[in-house]
């Protein structure tokens, strides 16, 4: 940026003394003075055009300049119409050493106010430079304040994130804990649920054969039960038909002993 200032000045300064130096060799090859008359004016309406492209500064210190200035163009205008008016044969035999002060003085006098404007442009451009660089060094320091700023504000959400992320873990542990207890206390529960229902089904089951053990031995005692009253009744009937049997040879036998025990009484009768 230096570089291009630096470059941009010397180019403006080569471009003025260059337009100087041939505004110069221009009076110099000049012979009338209303040539030189008409130069001047025309460096005049250049000089009052760049002062009117100038600030309002600019304009209010140049007032005296172009006041003094006119001045010294009206005494120059005087001392060369007396001149003319005098001695218009030294000029007509090419003594124009008046011209050349005068060119000289031009010269000199605008050349002392382009230093001038120059350096007060070199005034301005150090001022807006400044301007620029403080700018630039607010912008920077408010930059550098946003991102201290930002990266603050990063810190204390990351911490504040940090913090709720660690109680929700621990609270996450708290329930994963308890909801441990919870599930060993259900595994517990349903176990013992789980061995009662078996339990009970063995009872069932136990019951179910005692039952039915109960209901064959039952079974089975009224089958030997009828049995044995079957047996009773058969022993019973055969007793009886045993009896009857003895009663009815009993009674077979009773006749022939009442015969024998008749005949034997008659025969011992006799006998006596």
């Amino acid at each position: 940026m230096k570089l291009l200032y630096f470059i941009g000045l010397l180019a403006l300064c080569y471009v003025t003394f260059a337009d100087e130096a041939q505004e110069k060799t221009q009076l110099d090859t000049l012979t009338t003075t209303e040539e030189k008359d008409k130069v001047e004016a025309a460096i005049d309406v250049k000089e009052a055009e760049q002062h009117d492209d100038e600030g309002h500064h600019e304009e209010k210190h140049d007032e005296g300049h172009d006041e003094h200035h006119e001045e010294e163009h009206e005494e120059e205008n005087k001392e060369v119409s007396g001149g003319h008016d005098e001695g218009g044969k030294k000029e007509e035999h090419g003594d124009e050493h008046h011209v050349v002060k005068r060119a000289v003085r031009h010269i000199r006098k605008h050349g002392r106010k382009w230093w001038k404007q120059q350096q007060r442009l070199r005034r301005a451009n150090r001022a807006k430079a400044r301007r620029n660089a403080n700018r630039r060094r607010a912008f920077r320091l408010a930059k550098f304040r946003a991102l201290r700023r930002k990266q603050a504000l990063n810190r204390r959400r990351r911490a504040l994130q940090r913090r709720l992320r660690q109680q929700a873990a621990r609270k996450a542990g708290i329930l994963r804990k308890g909801l441990r207890a919870i599930q060993h206390k259900q595994r517990r529960l349903r176990n013992a649920i789980r061995a009662q229902k078996s339990a009970q089904a063995h009872h069932r089951r136990v019951i179910h054969q005692i039952g039915v053990q109960r209901r064959l031995a039952a079974h089975r005692f009224a089958v030997a039960q009828r049995k044995a009253t079957a047996a009773a009744r058969r022993t019973a009937a055969l007793k009886a038909k045993a009896a009857r049997a003895k009663a009815a040879q009993e009674k077979e036998a009773k006749p022939t002993v009442e015969k024998i025990t008749e005949e034997k009484p008659v025969e011992k009768s006799t006998e006596n």
